[in-house]
């Protein structure tokens, strides 16, 4: 445990200068609003957090409060949003709508919580002119009537924007998260007094694309095992290889810029269950017996590169880096499949198993 945690505190103080820039701000940096942003980011980037957004730690020393918003992972069962007494809360079929009371002279921040059945709800932000009343507002978002008259700033997010409040002037500034679906999404901040972003908040070289810094034969591998996990074709509405395959994109991600954020829990099965399903998987036919045999020999190259990517990207030791990338490639590896073994799966269950147990 005592190497495992040297492992985590050299791959957060030993980063290469280009990802030690990580995350950035882009815009109107100088915003009071852009500046809290960043540290918030910074804090969440640094944490074991595995989302960007959540479970959401509040730094230290930031001006502003967070007065509306979602600090849990998983928020698929509704209601998840909470706010202080800056919001009244107006209950509707849809859910309910979160109406700022005060303005000062900028635009009044509002958010819509639509249901979306078992998938949860989804969010719009809008930003009202403060002689909007509450009941032309709510006849202006009618669905039964047909009426859009008033558009969100923020539309049909998975994620609920968090909404903060200056302490001395009370205007109000909120982050878009992105969505779930997007990996390591950019932050977006507006202010109330502007309909549009005044800031980005940047948090992988490569976008959406984060894993694409991964060593070439980790980015090989991990290829190999998505071919294995199949397309997922006719699954219905849970979509289960859909969602397995987005939760192996969030891992790679973090396997390549935040490797302390990654927990067993981000895989379902054990090692032996994983391999024990694969290779009754490969018996089916020759193909299938020909890429299990590519993975096998693709995977201690694979580990080999990785380790030498945490010696040059973070600074660890040989020894460390090696012990990092064998764990790290095992949980890449069982990612990628769900074997059944009689438990319920539920990949984010709240029970986090970290070994590297970083304290700031």
């Amino acid at each position: 445990m005592i190497a495992r945690l040297s492992i985590a505190v050299g791959l957060l103080l030993g980063a290469t200068v280009a990802l030690a820039s990580f995350p950035f701000a882009a815009g109107d940096i100088s915003r009071s609003e852009c500046i809290d942003a960043l540290k918030l980011a910074k804090e969440m980037f640094q944490s074991t957090a595995q989302r960007l957004y959540a479970p959401l730690t509040i730094p230290t020393g930031l001006r502003s409060t967070l007065v509306l918003g979602a600090s849990e992972l998983d928020i698929s069962g509704g209601s998840a949003l909470t706010s202080t007494d800056d919001f009244e809360m107006l209950s509707q079929d849809i859910r309910n709508i979160y109406w700022g009371k005060e303005t000062d002279g900028a635009l009044r921040v509002v958010v819509r919580e639509i249901s979306v059945g078992w998938r949860g709800n989804r969010y719009d932000l809008y930003l009202l002119d403060a002689a909007v009343e509450k009941n032309d507002f709510l006849n202006g978002i009618n669905p039964a009537a047909g009426s859009d008259h008033y558009r969100p700033v923020v539309s049909g997010t998975w994620r609920p924007p968090l909404v903060f409040q200056h302490p001395q002037n009370k205007e109000k500034w909120f982050i878009d998260v992105g969505q779930p679906f997007q990996i390591l999404a950019d932050w977006r901040v507006y202010s109330s007094k502007e309909m549009r972003a005044i800031c980005t908040i940047v948090f992988s070289p490569l976008g959406n694309d984060a894993a694409g810094i991964l060593p070439r034969p980790v980015r090989r591998l991990a290829r190999k095992l998505d071919e294995a996990l199949g397309p997922g074709n006719d699954e219905g509405t849970l979509q289960p290889t859909a969602r397995t395959r987005l939760d192996t994109k969030h891992v790679l991600a973090n396997a390549a810029l935040r490797p302390w954020a990654l927990v067993d829990g981000d895989a379902y099965n054990s090692r032996s269950e994983v391999d024990a399903g694969l290779e009754d998987w490969a018996r089916v036919n020759n193909s299938r017996r020909r890429l299990y045999e590519e993975i096998l020999k693709e995977y201690p190259v694979a580990e080999r590169s990785l380790a030498a990517y945490y010696v040059n990207t973070y600074g660890l030791q040989p020894q460390e880096a090696q012990e990092a990338a064998a764990w790290i490639l095992d949980l890449i590896f069982r990612s990628f499949f769900v074997f059944s073994n009689g438990q319920n799966y539920f990949r984010y269950d709240g029970v986090r198993t970290n070994p590297w147990p970083l304290k700031h």
